[in-house]
């Protein structure tokens, strides 16, 4: 699988309105990143934030991408915990 960019998650960043979200967190694993930065079973990703793009999440696949491309660099994530909308950083 190729290595995702910064660049192919900027272009990815000016999609349509239209399409599905969020994704919903349905597992945190022990001692992982996701736990480190306080995510929870069935929070749902809504965008990633990194200091130059935003990035409205659509699917697994999304996140994946714009981890890799970010890999290293502080990363703002905003969740759905209910009905909280949250800003949590890593």
């Amino acid at each position: 699988m190729p290595k995702r960019n910064k660049k192919d998650v900027a272009k990815r960043s000016q999609g349509t309105d239209d399409e599905e979200a969020p994704v919903s967190i349905i597992e945190v694993m022990p001692n992982s990143p996701a736990e480190e930065a306080g995510l929870k079973l069935g929070d749902k990703i809504i965008t990633m934030r990194s200091s130059d793009v935003s990035l409205n999440i659509l699917s697994e696949k999304d996140v994946s991408d714009f981890v890799e491309a970010y890999r290293g660099e502080d990363i703002v994530l905003i969740i759905q915990r209910g009905e909280e909308i949250l800003e949590i950083k890593t």
